[in-house]
């Protein structure tokens, strides 16, 4: 049985599937960033963060949604498809779980890794004089200790947001313009799996 290829019958449904054909470059991928059914005001402001920092390759959904990432992916899978992000960051509350937040991608449709954090504490950017470049522009990403080389779960994390936070493919980069934000991931000795991760907007010097 040979399946036909999809055709397009509008001048939209051409650029929809033109925008999904192969290609020798890939298009910078997005990101979707939302909400379970309970959140709280620490990460409304994280994620407020992270839209901002990740601009504007990501997409902040404001209706809350019942959806449960470990337990059902299909939701995940759906609304990702939808709004043709290939990364995700769903944030919710529980007792168990206070201040959750889940980094996963999605590969043809399908999730492909999750990594579970909860936030402790949290300064807005707001809170700094200097909140960093425009949307858009290129942070300078520092992984801060041996477990993100050796621990499997450090290594996903770390590849995750290296995801999270490329943005587009350039061939040149202006050390002095192009990097306005530094992302520094610490990992804490003697805590278990805990982070320490911080975001600078004032210049980086490179010596």
């Amino acid at each position: 049985m040979s399946v036909a290829p999809r055709t397009a019958k509008t001048r939209a449904g051409k650029r929809y599937l033109e925008n999904k054909a192969p290609k020798l470059r890939e298009n910078t991928k997005k990101i979707m960033l939302l909400f379970g059914q309970n959140t709280t005001e620490m990460l409304k402001y994280f994620f407020r963060d992270m839209a901002r920092v990740t601009g504007p390759h990501s997409t902040l959904l404001s209706r809350k949604k019942e959806i449960r990432p470990f337990e059902d992916q299909e939701p995940i899978e759906y609304l990702s498809q939808k709004q043709d992000a290939s990364l995700f960051m769903f944030g919710s509350h529980n007792k168990k779980r206070p201040h959750n937040v889940v980094f996963g991608r999605t590969y043809d449709g399908q999730v492909r890794d999750m990594v579970e954090l909860g936030l402790e504490s949290l300064r807005p950017l707001e809170g700094f004089s200097n909140e960093g470049n425009a949307s858009g522009s290129k942070p300078c990403i520092v992984f801060n200790g041996v477990a993100f080389e050796q621990d499997p779960v450090h290594v996903q994390l770390k590849s995750i947001l290296i995801d999270m936070f490329r943005g587009d493919t350039v061939e040149n980069i202006s050390l002095g313009k192009s990097f306005g934000t530094s992302l520094w991931m610490t990992g804490l000795q003697g805590t278990g799996k805990k982070y320490s991760s911080r975001f600078h907007g004032t210049p980086i010097v490179f010596l």
